[in-house]
């Protein structure tokens, strides 16, 4: 179950919260002002969402399939440019 809480409710009954998402699963998204701030889940799914998120190329792939990549990403990349040098953040695993 998702709900959301402000911050303030949050902080003040943390423990609760923590005990809710760890052990029933809820997903909570806290506000701040009334817009969403954070997002608390379970550790399990952070690990799966984490490793979903790990989509950068790495460094053994050819131009032709970085430029594949980026443009997936929707990043336009003009004839001639080196990949390594301008797209480097966009390649290559930190």
């Amino acid at each position: 179950m998702t709900r959301q809480i402000p911050a303030k409710e949050f902080r003040n009954n943390f423990s609760s919260v923590l005990t809710s998402v760890s052990e029933h699963d809820d997903t909570v998204v806290i506000t701040k002002f009334d817009k969403p701030a954070a997002v608390l889940v379970d550790f399990e799914i952070y690990q799966k969402m984490k490793g979903c998120l790990n989509t950068k190329p790495k460094k053994n792939y050819d131009a032709r399939e970085l430029l594949m990549g980026l443009t997936k990403l929707g990043i336009k990349v003009p004839k001639g440019t080196n990949l390594s040098t301008n797209y480097k953040k966009y390649l290559y695993d930190e």
